[in-house]
């Protein structure tokens, strides 16, 4: 969902930038030819862009999650976590208990 908003609102935006009398303006230093094509590229840039940052943030929640299970198993309780951190994950362990019992 957010790598196709990202995508979309790019877009969208690129559009309407492309759309200014200074780029619309055949006489124009900055006339665009083919606006198409530039909505097309600036969708395209957006989606590589923003599937690079998704994937970075993938990471590094499967890395934090990582890290308070292996505290925890080792401390008996995730001693490392920072409060707000261990309160959202007790809060998740609870809901799944709850869901299997």
């Amino acid at each position: 969902v957010g790598m196709a908003a990202i995508t979309c609102i790019c877009g969208t935006m690129a559009f309407f930038v492309l759309r200014l009398e200074k780029f619309a303006d055949p006489s124009s230093d900055w006339h665009v030819e083919s606006q198409t094509a530039a909505v097309v590229l600036a969708c395209v840039v957006a989606l590589i862009v923003s599937w690079s940052f998704m994937d970075i943030f993938d990471v590094t929640t499967d890395t934090l999650l990582y890290c308070y299970a292996k505290d925890k198993l080792t401390n008996g309780a995730a001693v490392g976590a920072p409060p707000n951190m261990r309160r959202l994950y007790e809060e998740a362990e609870a809901r799944v208990k709850m869901q299997t019992e």
